[in-house]
């Protein structure tokens, strides 16, 4: 495989490069560096620092890859209420830029992170959620991920084979502690790693189906090999409120969660109450999590702990 990792140097991304250099694959990383880290992009791949929203970029593609995996992102449903127009840019603006580039470059196959965030709260409380519940738009966010998808299936017919992987609240090391507006482990975690009160943006009762980056990157990894295409849920299946999530986090870094002091503030804009989702169709694929919660908060605990040192 010679892959293309849009968003190589964000969360994500630099785990699945880091992962598919491992297995012998050759990986160049696009990124602007605007949420990811240079110290992010691993040993063996090939960088290109470049805005994808500018069609200049694209002539710095002289790779013919085989697979491109499309991770780059204006990540988050309240980010996207600020600034809608960008978040549409970067999202269904760039996916329509690597399609037409694939068009004029041999045709790779290409794999699109997409998001749980286009269920929005599902009609009439049905959970839990598969690939083929109707999607209920919550944000601009979800309108960028959702029109990606449908954008990619258009192009079928003219050969772009391509897959989307519907995330559901990726968590593990290397997410970015410093912002408090996008990864909900992370936010919690960073109150607890500074011993500070955690602030809690809605309701504790909300509840969601978080899921380790090591199995969102096999996902994407066994997809990738495969000639399946359409949409794919990457969830655990286990429902998980907020007010546990906290409890678990606190109790990954040996205090007390029940004198753990926690602050409820005003909800964001739209957040979704509560979701969580089956994964049949990567089931059916032989794809199962491995990571269960308990255990990848201690790993994260454990690898954000040197961060303060």
């Amino acid at each position: 495989m010679n892959a293309l990792v849009t968003g190589g140097a964000g969360f994500i991304g630099c785990h699945l490069a880091t992962e598919l250099i491992a297995q012998g694959h050759s990986v160049t990383i696009v990124d602007d560096l605007s949420s990811g880290f240079a110290s992010n992009i691993p040993t063996g791949a090939e960088f290109i620092r470049a805005d994808l929203t500018n069609a200049n970029t694209y002539k710095l593609l002289t790779e013919n890859f085989t697979h491109i995996f499309h991770l780059a992102s204006h990540v988050g449903q309240e980010l996207s209420f600020e600034t809608p127009v960008r978040d549409l840019e970067v999202n269904l603006l760039v996916t329509s830029r690597i399609i037409k580039w694939g068009l004029e470059n041999g045709r790779p196959r290409i794999i699109f992170a997409s998001s749980m965030n286009v269920y929005g709260d599902p009609a009439n409380s049905i959970y839990p959620v598969s690939e083929e519940t109707p999607v209920s738009l919550p944000s601009p966010y979800a309108v960028g991920k959702y029109s990606s998808e449908l954008l990619l299936d258009v192009y079928k017919p003219f050969g772009i084979s391509s897959a989307s992987l519907r995330f559901f609240n990726v968590y593990g090391a290397k997410q970015d502690f410093s912002n408090l507006k996008q990864g909900m482990v992370s936010i919690f975690m960073s109150y607890v790693l500074k011993g500070k009160p955690v602030e809690v943006r809605g309701s504790l009762d909300r509840f969601r189906d978080f899921i380790h980056v090591s199995d969102i990157v096999a996902a994407c990894i066994l997809v990738a090999e495969s000639e399946c295409e359409g949409v794919f849920n990457v969830s655990t299946g286990v429902k998980t409120t907020v007010k546990s999530l906290i409890e678990s986090i606190i109790s990954a870094f040996q205090q007390d969660p029940r004198i753990y002091p926690i602050i409820e503030l005003a909800p964001t804009p739209r957040d979704q109450f509560g979701v969580f989702g089956v994964s049949n169709r990567l089931n059916e694929l032989g794809w199962f999590p491995k990571i269960t919660l308990e255990k990848g908060l201690v790993e994260m605990a454990n690898w954000a702990k040197g961060l303060e040192r």
